[in-house]
């Protein structure tokens, strides 16, 4: 009862979306990038990387802090495909240095003074002022003393002449590194003609002293 015909149909394939994933990277604070690198998923029917062509590009969020920075690819293509582009992060993580304080010795009643002591022997030292050493890892990226954000404390609350028991401490708000603090001692030595009086463990340097009227420690 039918005459049958026949139409044929269109059987349309259309692309699949292929992934391309920056891989998290990182580095520490003042190294020059690592080489970024990509991850490719949603290959289908068996095919490879090498569906790609051109050449990847990355561009990164500008910024050398310590921190977590964006990393962007892009100018690939596949024919079969509709290529996403998906950012990574690089992360620069703290610089390891230790901030040694040099051992000092003053004159009792003096106060020590942070002084400028540096690896480069370029940058220069004061000498009548205690200094600081950096151990572990240059400084980066041009910091210098007040970029650091140096504070010295010194804590002469026990201090004996002849002693080291004056100490010298730096603390550093820089948070680009990973700090290791070492202390420093001072030697006290005792102002010519002066004499030392010791009251509840306070030292006071004494221009003249009757010794009918006190008594004094020596040490």
């Amino acid at each position: 009862n039918y005459a049958v015909d026949f139409v044929n149909g269109i059987l349309t394939i259309g692309k699949a979306t292929l992934t391309v994933t920056v891989n998290a990277a990182e580095k520490t604070y003042g190294d020059a990038d690592p080489d970024f690198t990509y991850t490719v998923s949603g290959l289908a029917n068996n095919d490879t990387e090498q569906v790609l062509t051109g050449e990847a590009a990355f561009e990164r969020e500008p910024g050398e802090n310590v921190g977590e920075y964006a990393v962007l690819v892009s100018g690939l293509e596949a024919t079969s495909y509709i290529v996403q582009f998906v950012p990574g992060t690089l992360t620069i993580n703290k610089a390891p240095i230790t901030l040694t304080v040099n051992n000092q010795t003053i004159n009792f009643g003096d106060t020590p003074e942070l002084g400028v002591g540096y690896n480069d022997k370029a940058k220069g030292t004061d000498p009548a002022k205690p200094t600081i050493s950096f151990q572990g890892a240059a400084l980066k990226n041009n910091d210098n003393r007040a970029s650091l954000g140096l504070t010295l404390a010194y804590d002469d609350s026990d201090i004996k002449i002849g002693t080291n028991e004056g100490v010298l401490t730096v603390t550093a708000t820089n948070e680009n590194y990973e700090y290791t603090y070492v202390a420093g001692d001072v030697i006290v030595n005792a102002n010519e003609g002066g004499l030392i009086l010791y009251t509840d463990n306070k030292a006071d340097y004494i221009e003249e002293l009757d010794k009918n009227e006190a008594t004094i420690k020596a040490y």
